[in-house]
């Protein structure tokens, strides 16, 4: 088994976009927009990681956050 990625929701993409850049030194790759959600992809070596924020209340990371604390991982096994 392997972690293909770890992808964070979080409230705000730009300012954890800048943190995972500044702080862990980590390149942003992509960057994915949808009406309902905001992805920041960035990685640091091999290690990838999606910076998920909602856009609207339709968004499943707005339902991710609705019963989790932001910031929590959310770990796609490969």
């Amino acid at each position: 088994m392997q972690i293909a990625r770890v992808q964070f929701v979080v409230e705000a993409v730009p300012t954890w976009r800048n943190w995972f850049v500044q702080v862990l030194g980590c390149q942003v790759v992509g960057d994915r927009h949808t009406d309902d959600t905001e992805i920041a992809i960035v990685v640091s070596g091999r290690a990838e990681f999606w910076l998920t924020a909602p856009r609207s209340d339709r968004s499943p990371a707005a339902a991710y956050l609705g019963t989790h604390p932001p910031g929590s991982p959310m770990l796609l096994l490969l």
